[in-house]
């Protein structure tokens, strides 16, 4: 598996170090002596297909000899990581809710990927130890554990034992390891601990992969202009709020989803599956909503973090949870907000959403303007996808804007509707 890394891409979000996650009573873990204990360290090791030869195989290391098992795996279920991991919420940033704990693994959930298994004789228990000084907090954390392992397999793979050409691993090319302890003699495990992010890039680049590099640069730069632009005129009124945010949703999300087709963050590819022994190809089909709005929560915090507005995921207003609120503080000290309702072009209830969801929440927050977002999927022929049937895209965006205009009348509110067409298109090669 190749390495990719986006060095001098820098998001404006919340910074993320050095995740754990422990199963088992850490108690018994302080029993004994070292060599009592056997450590077993599992993380993906990041080779291609021609750098992987499975197998078990050992290295002298301290006096000690380590057994090393490289193995495949070829889906979630036998993954070790993945499988301690899968249920983590990262809710210390409210950003990340939502966003699958896949999206910090070594494998980006995509299988077949390759493991290395290293059983070491006796206890590794740095992290046990490790301390909390300023220095820490300055550099981080560093796992002494885990560059014991990355030592040991750099020693295998420089061997003559290794049929395999492999360069030297890196402390970054590995951000996920669990390690897992028996006594010896015990074949139950005593304890595990899961660390994730052990790298000090690792959360930027895994929502750079996530959210896709090239798209994300030119998204920035979008950022930064609105942002010197923002400089001149401040945001004074609840007005003046909806108008920043409708500006940097057309102006940066609307036109790199459609105008420079950045719409693989809002699908599901095409992959093949075995149906009765059968290879059976399932087509691209839109992810789900609640699958689309973490991925919209992270854009719109990027996007309008730097203007000082903060982005709340699924508030609850006291009758339902509002999609996004974007919170701002005027110079003079007053909070003002604007509501975000985000709803599929082909979801059975949007009429609802638009009618009585978002004016529902606008009265909850004594606000007097929002924005009902959707996205769009159906292509011109319906090749890619067919819904909604009874619409075509100018027919929908004329629909929301003429009911969300009668509501305005009706209810003395301010609704903007926009829509964000991510439809499978051609490229501009075959127009």
């Amino acid at each position: 598996m190749a390495r990719h890394y986006n060095r001098g891409l820098r998001l404006p979000i919340v910074h993320l170090d050095h995740y754990s996650q422990l199963q088992g009573e850490i108690s018994g873990l302080d029993q004994g002596t070292d060599d009592d204990y056997v450590t077993n360290v599992a993380l993906i090791v990041p080779l291609d297909q021609s750098e992987f030869v499975e197998g078990t195989y050992q290295v002298e290391y301290h006096q000690s000899t380590v057994t090393i098992r490289l193995y495949k795996v070829r889906s979630a279920q036998h993954d070790p990581v993945f499988r301690i991991g899968k249920h983590v919420q990262f809710g210390a940033s409210p950003e990340l809710q939502g966003i699958p704990f896949s999206t910090f693994t070594d494998n980006r959930g995509e299988y077949p990927c390759f493991y290395a298994e290293l059983i070491f004789p006796y206890r590794l228990k740095d992290w046990m130890t490790s301390s909390n000084d300023e220095t820490t907090k300055i550099t981080g954390v560093r796992s002494a554990d885990k560059i014991q392992a990355l030592a040991i397999l750099n020693r295998l793979f420089g061997s003559p034992d290794y049929p395999a050409d492999v360069r030297p691993l890196q402390y970054e090319d590995a951000t996920a390891f669990l390690e897992t302890y028996f006594k010896k003699g015990n074949p139950s495990p005593v304890f595990q601990l899961l660390t994730a992010l052990a790298s000090r890039n690792a959360f930027e680049e895994s929502i750079i992969e996530y959210l896709g590099p090239s798209g994300l640069e030119s998204v920035l730069k979008h950022v930064a202009e609105i942002a010197e632009e923002a400089q001149t005129r401040a945001i004074k009124s609840e007005t003046d709020l909806l108008e920043t945010v409708m500006l940097v949703i057309t102006r940066v999300v609307k036109h790199h989803v459609e105008d420079r087709n950045w719409i693989e963050p809002f699908w599901d590819g095409s992959r093949k599956v075995r149906i009765d022994g059968k290879s059976v190809t399932v087509p691209a089909r839109p992810k789900e909503e609640i699958r689309i709005q973490p991925t919209l929560h992270v854009l719109l915090h990027i996007m309008l973090y730097p203007l000082g507005i903060h982005v709340l995921r699924e508030t609850d207003e006291g009758i339902g949870n509002l999609d996004f609120r974007c919170v701002y503080t005027t110079k003079d000290g007053t909070p003002i907000s604007t509501s975000v309702e985000f709803k599929l072009a082909h979801h059975g209830r949007i009429k609802h959403g638009l009618t009585r969801q978002l004016p529902a929440y606008l009265r909850a927050n004594q606000s007097k303007s929002g924005v009902f977002l959707v996205m769009w999927f159906k292509d011109h022929k319906g090749r890619f996808f067919k819904e909604p049937k009874h619409r075509t895209r100018s027919e929908m965006v004329e629909w929301l804007r003429e009911t969300a205009k009668g509501i305005g009348q009706e209810q003395g509110v301010t609704i903007r509707t926009v829509m964000i067409d991510a439809s499978i298109r051609p490229s501009a090669s075959k127009l």
